[in-house]
């Protein structure tokens, strides 16, 4: 885990890390991004953040061959961004499954909670991302 990237003046505060493509990487992301927004004293009061992120690795550890990295990133007093990258081509659309289906709703979840959200297409990856709100416990997170 890479907790203190970025870190000069007026740069974001960011970490990663690296998981395997099961399913227990969900918690470890969950986890994972708990820790920093307790080590930038940040809260997600609505637990949005635990929520989207849950959904954007489950999504990454379902199609991912190799490992699947996690990014968080403090992009203002206010905002966290979370990043799920994985070696899969296909990109998350939204749609609405029928009634009965018992998935296809995460990325509807991501879109309707999250204040920004994207793909991003790298060489041999893509990047699923989104910004939450958060909650600084003092006048403005670390």
């Amino acid at each position: 885990m890479n907790m203190r990237e970025g870190e000069a003046a007026g740069a974001p505060r960011k970490a990663s890390i690296s998981l395997a493509p099961e399913p227990r990487s969900v918690a470890r992301a969950r986890s994972f991004v708990s820790t920093m927004l307790e080590t930038w004293d940040c809260d997600d009061p609505e637990r949005i953040v635990a929520l989207l992120t849950s959904e954007i690795v489950t999504n990454a550890v379902k199609r991912a061959t190799g490992t699947v990295r996690v990014q968080a990133a403090l992009v203002s007093d206010e905002a966290l961004r979370v990043e799920a990258s994985d070696d899969h081509p296909d990109v998350p659309r939204p749609h609405r499954p029928e009634p009965q289906a018992e998935g296809g709703r995460g990325i509807l979840l991501v879109q309707e909670l999250a204040l920004r959200w994207g793909v991003d297409r790298e060489e041999r990856h893509k990047v699923v991302w989104f910004e939450a709100a958060v909650v600084p416990r003092r006048s403005r997170c670390l």
